[in-house]
């Protein structure tokens, strides 16, 4: 069958956009796959899985409340660097990178499940301004649908939290949970992020409150 002039115009269009879409889905997922097989979050800079600056040591059990009036004890290990310490489950893995300049640290159980926390100089921008720069920085083509905003503590520093649902192309985050954290301290903004598939972040939420919990600045 010979193709008219338009159908043939309509169809490069088609292919263009097809293209434009998975080029840039594929650049704005927080979860990349590394040389080495292992799940790398995608910062601001690349994140050099390589790097063996990080340390952590075994630590004891911790006691974690479900939701549900129970509690269950969580082995967890301690991560140590970089300034700040912060208990993670001993059965995720771990790594940190500073190749760009800001230190970014990654505690992970799978592609999908993660912690990552970056570590920026504040430049002498205050802190209203950093608060400003950061509210809005994470909308990508209206797919992150930000569904709420409050604040919380973290090391008895006020942080601010935003919570988006997200929609990707990319086949393990179709439908995903994000929680965008962040505070001051020290002259440094302490960037977190927070991500599961929608349907786990739940069933994830006792593993991330023992890294919130217990994350200190020293």
């Amino acid at each position: 069958m010979r193709l008219s002039r338009n159908q043939i115009e309509v169809l490069i269009i088609g292919a263009l956009i097809l293209a434009f879409l998975v080029y840039n889905f594929a650049d704005f997922n927080e979860v990349l796959s590394g040389d080495n097989g292992s799940a790398v979050p995608a910062t601001n800079t690349p994140v050099n899985t390589s790097n063996g600056n990080a340390t952590s040591t075994a630590n004891t059990s911790i006691t974690s409340n479900m939701g549900n009036g129970s509690a269950t004890d969580i082995s967890t290990n301690t991560y140590s660097a970089h300034g700040v310490s912060f208990n993670y489950p001993n059965t995720w893995s771990m790594y940190s990178d500073n190749s760009s300049g800001d230190e970014v640290i990654v505690v992970y159980k799978d592609d999908s499940t993660q912690f990552q926390v970056q570590i920026t100089p504040n430049n002498g921008m205050s802190e209203q301004e950093v608060i400003d720069s950061m509210e809005n920085s994470i909308y990508f083509f209206g797919w992150w649908n930000k569904i709420s905003n409050s604040t919380l503590t973290v090391d008895n520093k006020t942080a601010y939290k935003d919570t988006f649902t997200v929609y990707s192309l990319m086949p393990f985050i179709i439908d995903g949970r994000y929680e965008q954290i962040y505070f001051l301290k020290n002259g440094k903004t302490y960037s977190m992020l927070l991500q599961a598939q929608n349907n786990d972040f739940d069933k994830e939420k006792q593993n991330f409150d023992i890294i919130l919990n217990s994350f200190k600045v020293h």
